[in-house]
């Protein structure tokens, strides 16, 4: 479904299913956000090599289908502003 959407959308290769391995991709910086679902006999493996590799080369990474629609869903709505969680929760001067 993502593949649908307006976002340019690459199936890649885990780690144990061939080349070029998503951890390859990702140090070559040809990978800007990893969704990774557990599925397969060496999914575990697999995972562990994958969130290690987006933790080493700084990509922001997505474990499940809903974390992917919600990312997608607010990427979709456009720049976005980061405030400090003490701003949001800032009480009035007495």
């Amino acid at each position: 479904m993502l593949k649908e959407s307006v976002f340019r959308v690459t199936e890649v290769k885990k780690v144990s299913a061939g080349r070029p391995p998503v951890v390859d991709l990702m140090a070559n910086g040809d990978i800007h956000l990893v969704v990774n679902t557990a599925a397969g006999g060496t999914a575990h493996q697999d995972g562990q090599r994958i969130r290690r590799g987006a933790l080493e080369y700084r990509v922001p990474y997505i474990a499940t289908v809903a974390g992917a629609f919600a990312a997608a869903e607010a990427i979709a709505c456009g720049p976005m502003e980061v405030v400090p969680l003490q701003e949001w929760h800032r009480r009035p001067a007495a």
